[in-house]
């Protein structure tokens, strides 16, 4: 039916904006409307999975750059990271000062290392930027250290994270009050005049 045509072509274009904004769709939408190519994407963003998203964006890129949305979806990118070091350090905080055996075959032994995460009571997290840098590389991300806090600068500027930069002890402090807020409840540039750009 042509409004079936219609709907798929307005849907192909407003769900790079919604998924900007922290809007996720469900994938029974996507596959109603023939847009299964969004359906991973989505998940990446969803779970903070960097390779599945970079896979996807390769894949796609010929009609994603046809298209011009390839720039558009490329920003979700931070999104992904933001989502992937919330994971990160809900996960360091749940093994927060355990013992490690550093010949573990654990991929996520390093968090396990009070040297690297803080955590006051009255203060925000402390983590340590190599903590970020490790686990980029155990998800197939390598990275220079200096990458990563340009990342992390990113993050922080548009409001993705909350905390600041301790570039004398090498460390990402983190707000004691919700230091990774939703998506959704930040400004951005489609429905406003915010810094998420």
């Amino acid at each position: 039916h042509w409004w079936s045509y219609h709907d798929r072509r307005i849907l192909f274009f407003l769900v790079p904006a919604k998924l900007l904004t922290g809007s996720m769709p469900r994938a029974a939408l996507l596959e109603k409307y023939s847009l299964s190519e969004y359906i991973p994407l989505v998940n990446a963003t969803r779970t903070g999975n960097l390779s599945q998203f970079r896979q996807t964006l390769q894949e796609h890129q010929e009609l994603f750059v046809k298209q011009g949305i390839f720039l558009i979806l490329e920003k979700l990118k931070l999104q992904v990271y933001r989502t992937f070091f919330k994971q990160m350090y809900e996960r360091a905080r749940e093994v927060e000062w355990l013992s490690v055996d550093h010949r573990s075959t654990d991929t996520l032994h390093w968090l396990r290392s009070p040297s690297y995460l803080y955590l006051g009571r009255h203060k925000g997290a402390k983590l340590d930027l190599k903590v970020f840098g490790n686990a980029l590389s155990w998800a197939g991300n390598e990275m220079e250290l200096e990458e990563v806090e340009c990342v992390l600068a990113t993050l922080i500027y548009k409001g993705y994270i909350k905390g600041y930069i301790a570039h004398d002890r090498g460390a990402l402090v983190l707000s004691k009050d919700n230091p990774f807020p939703a998506v959704r409840a930040l400004q951005h540039p489609i429905v406003a005049g915010g810094r998420a750009a």
